[in-house]
């Protein structure tokens, strides 16, 4: 899968060191809320499936990285966009 970068931002594979922050923003309540099926809590082992997943499957999902993982961005049945709320 192709990396995509910008001056500030990088669209990269997912890793399996990426699972305990992506625990943390999809337990985010306003990330939460918005996501059709998921559940809560939601741990870094439910992370490492979706990433494996992810990487099984070739979905067209990228990791959003400004030097540490802020976000997803993909198409996996629908488009999605979720960003930490500190950036």
């Amino acid at each position: 899968m192709p990396q995509l970068k910008s001056s500030r931002l990088v669209l990269r594979p997912f890793k399996m060191t990426d699972s305990p922050p992506l625990a943390r923003l999809t337990n985010d309540p306003l990330i939460l809320r918005n996501l059709l099926r998921t559940t809560y809590p939601f741990e870094p082992d439910d992370a490492r499936r979706l990433i494996r997943r992810i990487a099984e499957r070739r979905l067209p999902v990228w990791a959003v990285d400004d030097g540490r993982l802020v976000g997803l961005i993909g198409l996996s049945g629908e488009f999605g966009l979720w960003l930490d709320r500190r950036v």
